[in-house]
Parts: structure tokens; sequence; C-alpha cells
């Protein structure tokens, strides 16, 4: 069995190493390029969203790479993205592809996680797999995620401090190579504490003040950094701060029901929505709202609100949002992307973003 699946931000850390301990072959699709989106436009309807084009784009490519087997993990709707498991086969099938397909759909699929409906998926494909077999990949492939996330999220804090532009984003992925290579528990936990190590002693200038900013959205355009044209990098390297609210992780956890006691949570950030949305949109639109309402009370500068072109639910957030930026005088910044988004436009819009933030920062210090 050759397994593969989407490319989402990094989602195939998690993936690769549990299919590997489960003794599959992971065929890792390249990250997202101009390539895997301009296949996907060329054979996807015109409407559908970005997120679409872009994973049809990558599934085409790790099946020329010689995949076999689709891995999809998805949600049931109201977002179309949940319903998108039928067409990408569809259109996949017509461009004469041959693969398998499993598809894993829902919290109560995840909640079995270690049966994983992943293990009922790939059980015709290995005999004898067993409880602890899949116990053992899922833990593998979760801390390897955990490791991921940890220096990332560091990277956030210290991209807006480095002196020299460029050396946080070089040392992190020096990282997440060294993460991904791991073989097992002992290798990984090394890696991953060098670098830590390597981030830590980058040459940071501690004396700035950065802007403190929350992006929030759509999952997968908050999620990768092609989509969403590296908009992290941008804003660190512009002197901000970035706090991102959707992380692998986090989306798991939330389907767990093991998010209760998280800070900021999505379950915390759905209630903070009710007072302006008291029904489920779909997608992450009730939490993209709460969360501005969370991130505004804690003082943050300003709030940026990903969404995909045509994105009905995140239409609806973002039509909210102007009334939420106003209640809690936040300045919110949405973005729309599609496949013709330009890194030029979207970094002009960024630096007028940050100098209003600096303008009302100054203001508010002079007062």
């Amino acid at each position: 069995m050759k397994a593969t699946f989407p490319h989402v931000g990094r989602m195939d850390i998690f993936i690769k190493g549990m299919t590997k301990a489960l003794g599959m072959e992971a065929v890792v699709p390249p990250t997202n390029s101009k390539k895997a989106l301009n296949l996907g436009v060329k054979y996807a309807p015109e409407f559908v969203c970005l997120p679409f084009k872009l994973m049809l784009g990558n599934l085409i490519e790790a099946l020329e790479k010689g995949a076999d087997t689709i891995i999809l993990v998805s949600d049931r709707g109201p977002c179309r993205l949940g319903l998108y498991g039928l067409p990408l086969q569809i259109i996949l099938k017509n461009l004469g592809y041959k693969f398998n397909w499993v598809t894993l759909d829902s919290p109560q699929a995840i909640k079995s996680s270690f049966q994983l409906g992943m293990i009922k998926g790939v059980e015709k494909y290995r005999d004898k797999l067993t409880f602890m077999d899949g116990l053992l990949a899922f833990h593998f492939g979760w801390k390897k995620m955990l490791a991921t996330e940890e220096i990332e999220r560091l990277s956030l804090k210290i991209r807006p401090y480095e002196i020299n532009k460029g050396d946080t984003t070089k040392v992190f992925y020096q990282g997440m190579r060294a993460i991904e290579e791991a073989e097992n528990l002992y290798d990984l936990k090394k890696a991953k504490n060098k670098a830590i190590r390597n981030l830590k002693n980058i040459s940071q200038d501690r004396s700035r003040k950065p802007l403190k900013v929350a992006i929030a959205g759509e999952i997968f355009v908050v999620l990768d950094s092609f989509a969403n044209l590296d908009i992290e990098k941008k804003l660190g390297e512009l002197g901000c701060e970035v706090d991102r609210t959707i992380w692998f992780s986090t989306h798991i956890l939330h389907h767990l029901g093991l998010d209760k006691f998280m800070r900021k949570s999505k379950r915390k950030a759905i209630q903070a929505a009710r007072p302006y949305l008291k029904y489920h949109v779909g997608a992450e639109c009730n939490a993209t709202v709460g969360y501005a309402i969370l991130y505004a009370k804690e003082g943050y500068d300003g709030f940026i609100h990903l969404m995909p072109f045509t994105c009905m639910p995140e239409f609806v957030a973002g039509g909210v949002l102007t009334r939420v930026s106003k209640d809690y005088d936040i300045p919110i910044f949405t973005v729309e992307l599609e496949e013709h988004s330009s890194q030029t436009h979207l970094m002009t819009r960024l630096e007028a973003f940050v100098e209003l933030l600096k303008r009302r920062r100054n203001q508010r210090s002079n007062q």
C-alpha cells in the first residue's frame, strides 16, 4: 500500500509518522506550489474554493508519484470542504487514475481514533493489524506533530525580534527537517530540543516592542503557508508577534472534546460569539467571530481574518466582524485568497495595516 493525502500545513508530519509506524509507505505529495495550483485550476470547477483546487492538484502530483491509496481527513459539512471527497474522486477517476479511498470524516471516527476509522480503512491492506499497532502509530505521529507545532509557535514569537531578517525561518526549517527524519521517540526529543536551542540562540533585539496580531479564519488557508502567501512570516518581519488560532492538534482536540481547559479553545471562542451568532453557520465561522472578541479582550493590537474567495461561512463571519471591530475597538483586516492572489498586493496591504496599528498604539501611549 502506498498511501497519500492532501498536503495541508504540517499535517503531513503526523500522517507520515503514523503510516510509517504502521508499516505502510506514504507517498508524500510536494508542498503546495504554483504547479499544484495550476493543476487544480485546470481540472476543478471554476466556482470552487482555493483549498479544493490545491487539494486536487496535490493529489494528482501524488498519484503521478505512484500512490495507490488516498487518505482524506475531512468533515461532514455544512462547509463545502466536508463534501468534497466525492467530487475529488470523480474528477480523479475521470482523469484515468486508479486508487483506493479512505475518508476520516467525523468526530466519531477520530474519537475512536485508536481504531481510527483509519485502521478500518487499512486493515484490508495489512494482515494482523492490532489495536496496539494503531495506538503506537498514532502516538508517534502525534508526538511529531506536537514537536513541530512547539517550534513553530516559538518561531512566531522570535521572528519580530530577529536582527538578521530570515534567520528564524532558516533555523525553523532546519528543525522541521530534523523532526521529520526522527525514527523514534528518543531521536525526536533530541531534534526538538536542538531546534528550540537554535531558535533561542538567534541574534535578537529585545528592546523592540512588537505589535500583537492574531490570525483566524478558514482552517486550510490558516494552516497552509502557500495558500495564505506566507502571511505569518511577512507579519513577523514587519515587527508583529503572531498568534494563530488554529493548529492541527487543537483542531483534533476540539473534535475529541478535550479542549475544555485550554485558555483560548475553539469551544470558548464559539461561546464568545453567541451574542452575534446564535446558530452554527458552518466551518470556522462562529469560532472566527469569537476569537476576535477573545483577542480584543486580551488587548491585542489587531486581528487578521483569512478566507478563501467564495467561502460562504467565512463570508458571513466577515460581515459580523465589522460589528465586532466597532464594539471591541480592534482593527480587523479580512484577506480573501484565491488563485489570482498576489504576494506584492498582500504585502502592500499588510504594510498599511501594520502602520495603522503602530499609529493607534502611539496615540494611546500619548493619551
